[in-house]
């Protein structure tokens, strides 16, 4: 409901009503204990130094759960919940310039870098939908024919 609120709310604001608004949502992450990346990338020397980089893991063995298969059915859903909001979201008439970028199912196991965030390469990936999206609806005054663009589908056609 909030998202809701601040994109309609934004979206009524006349200096903001052409404007692309893009939202993305997570593909499905994997809840795990196990520091990835390399050892001298900023970010892994970050997170080791901050000892940040466990999003999932900890809340949810916090919470008492702690199987694996459970903690990946929760993350799946959390994702897969908040994505179709996003895509309802983007295909509100009453939010003309809002895209949703679906990154569900784009990523392979070894393309994270951490638990939550995948690795540089992956994310190039990704840009290449963000830049493809606006460069598709940046004709002020047509009617978008897309409002929903998963990168999985963008990438196989490349």
């Amino acid at each position: 409901m909030q998202y809701f609120v601040f994109l309609f709310s934004l979206s009524k604001v006349e200096k903001y009503k052409k404007m692309l608004i893009l939202i993305h949502g997570y593909d499905f992450a994997l809840p795990s204990n196990e520091k990835r990346g390399n050892w001298l990338s900023i970010q892994r020397i970050l997170n080791e130094f901050t000892d940040s980089g466990h999003w999932l893991y900890e809340p949810l063995n916090m919470k008492g759960i702690t199987k694996q298969d459970d903690q990946e059915a929760i993350v799946y859903a959390m994702i897969y919940e908040f994505n179709e909001m996003l895509v309802q979201l983007a295909n509100f008439q009453g939010l003309p310039n809002l895209f949703h970028i679906d990154c569900r199912g784009y990523a392979k196991e070894n393309d994270w870098f951490d638990e939550l965030h995948l690795k540089s390469y992956a994310y190039q990936d990704i840009t290449k939908v963000y830049k493809y999206c606006i460069t598709q609806n940046l004709r002020m005054g047509d009617k978008p024919t897309q409002k929903v663009y998963k990168v999985v589908d963008f990438i196989k056609n490349l």
